[in-house]
Order: structure tokens, then sequence, then C-alpha cells
């Protein structure tokens, strides 16, 4: 997913008469000097994406439904915490099936979930130790069929 080209500022506490003041961030390095205690870490939020599409199919006694979608997360900087949601994508299909038959009916489910879950810290906040990036991919299927 790569990494994040959110402009950010920190906000630096303890003016006079309780004014801050925003100031652009700068890239840190692992180790390098911590952000002061009255200053703000940066913060930065891309936006969400969500989509979906669903498809039914009736006939007398069956139904068929499948749906599609997907959610894309971007980059997610918060100011109280070490760590920034560097990226998130999910993709979900499933199926299901319900039948009427004449020894009773059947119901069916398909599914398939892809995750993609990246966070980091962000580029002025090395000083509390070394990175901690975090890159995970989860791929599940799930199915169940019973009859009534």
């Amino acid at each position: 997913m790569g990494e994040p080209h959110v402009p950010a500022v920190r906000l630096a506490l303890g003016e006079p008469q309780g004014r801050g003041r925003l100031q652009a961030t700068e890239p840190g390095t692992e180790g390098g000097a911590p952000i002061p205690g009255n200053v703000v870490g940066s913060s930065g939020y891309q936006g969400t994406v969500r989509r979906s599409l669903g498809l039914a199919l009736r006939t007398q006694g069956h139904l068929l439904e499948l749906e599609a979608g997907q959610q894309k997360v971007g980059f997610e900087g918060f100011p109280n915490q070490r760590m920034d949601m560097t990226g998130n994508e999910n993709w979900l299909f499933t199926g299901r099936y319900t039948g009427a038959f004449a020894w009773g009916d059947l119901e069916a489910r398909l599914s398939y979930q892809d995750t993609q879950h990246e966070m980091n810290m962000g580029p002025d906040r090395y000083s509390y130790g070394t990175g901690m990036p975090m890159d995970t991919e989860a791929k599940t299927w799930g199915r169940s069929s019973g009859r009534t």
C-alpha cells in the first residue's frame, strides 16, 4: 500500500495566553530526539471507501444471493497513539442459497474474506524507539449448510 502522503502538523502548547502554534512535521529518525512534552504528535486522515454489490435470483421455492464488498481505509494518524494505521483493505464475497424440496428445506452459505492491514509509527514519532511496522494479511473461508 505504500507510504502515506498526508500533510501533517504538530501543535505546540503552552504559548502565552494559552494559545498553541501549529508547525509542520519533520521526518524523525529511529533513536532521534523525543517529541517535547508540550507538543502533540502529528495527525492525519485519508478517508474510507466502502463499496458493495448484491445480486439475487428467485424462482419458485429457491433463492440465490451473491454479494461482494470492499472496504478501504487510508492513513489514520492519531496524536494520542504511538502507532498509525497506514492502510487497511478488506474484500468480502458471500453466497447464500435457500431451497424448498419435497424432503425439506436446504440452506447453504459460502464466504471468502481477504484482509490486508498495515500499521507503523508516523514519520515524526520514531523517537519512541525503533519503528514498529506491522503488515498482516488474512484470508478466511467460511461455509455452512443445513436441512430443516
